[in-house]
């Protein structure tokens, strides 16, 4: 089973929400983003660019899938 995460379970995660992270680690090969995920979390304000280097290279480690349209 693959898990689409959101911004939402990302940011607790980030926050140390036990239960986000839990996830997240016990998942780690299924789970992926989208572009939108991508860039809602990496526009965050983080305290500085290590910070968000962290966050963006944690991001690129699961698979990103690219918005289309339906028809």
């Amino acid at each position: 089973m693959r898990y689409l995460l959101d911004s939402n379970i990302i940011i607790y995660h980030l926050n140390g929400n036990k239960t986000a992270t839990e996830f997240i680690r016990e998942n780690i090969n299924s789970c992926a983003i989208s572009q939108i995920t991508y860039v809602e979390v990496l526009s965050f304000d983080f305290e500085n660019e290590d910070e968000r280097a962290e966050v963006k290279a944690f991001l690129e480690c699961l698979d990103i899938f690219e918005n289309c349209e339906s028809r």
